[in-house]
């Protein structure tokens, strides 16, 4: 029972303190060189250039969240508006050209 209630507790410590591993098997043998050449020009481990560059990954927002952050602000202009704007500055342009 003792040592049951050791392991479970080092494991919720694990979980809260300690970093994650993350292991990505079938890279590409060209993947895998290129990324280890850029670490390698950084003067980087390739460890260290990947957790740099899965922290920037991770810190910035997807294309989905991207979209849905844009989509769902109040711009204070209608589409319809904007749409004209649009129609209007390409008539301007194509009356502009020889």
């Amino acid at each position: 029972m003792i040592d049951y209630l050791h392991v479970e507790c080092m494991h919720n410590d694990y979980d809260v303190g300690m970093a994650m591993t993350i292991q990505i098997r079938d890279v590409d043998d060209e993947d895998y060189t290129i990324l280890r050449t850029r670490a390698s020009m950084e003067g980087l481990s390739l460890t260290a250039y990947l957790k740099r560059e899965l922290h920037r990954l991770a810190s910035s927002p997807s294309m989905a969240e991207w979209v849905e952050q844009v989509t769902d602000r109040e711009w204070g202009v209608s589409s319809e508006v904007i749409a004209r704007t649009i129609r209007e500055l390409h008539d301007e342009h194509d009356e502009e050209a020889p």
